[in-house]
């Protein structure tokens, strides 16, 4: 888009640039939690128990190659999950959004 188009928009939408770069960061990091969230949930379905739980199981037996791959998936996934949920905890509460 071009610098004139722009200024355009963001004049017929009363907001900055610093504003809707604030906007568009917010959003792709509720995208990336949502993605980790549906990973997550992905996991449990398979296996009807929590990463606690798949955890714990996981350490007490021999693990197949399969085992081992959704294991470290699913620990990625679940740190993702809160690796987001920590930065979406830093929004200032005026922004308008809640994590």
């Amino acid at each position: 888009m071009n610098t004139i188009l722009q200024k355009k928009v963001f004049s017929s939408l009363q907001i900055s640039q610093e504003q809707i770069l604030d906007e568009i960061a917010i959003l792709m990091a509720y995208q990336k939690r949502s993605e980790f969230i549906a990973e997550v949930d992905w996991y449990k379905q398979k296996y009807k128990m929590d990463f606690s739980a798949f955890d714990n199981q996981f350490r007490q037996q021999p693990a197949s190659e399969e085992l081992e791959n959704d294991w470290m998936a699913w620990r990625f996934a679940e740190e993702g999950v809160q690796y987001w949920n920590n930065l979406l905890k830093e929004i200032p509460n005026d922004s308008g959004h809640s994590a």
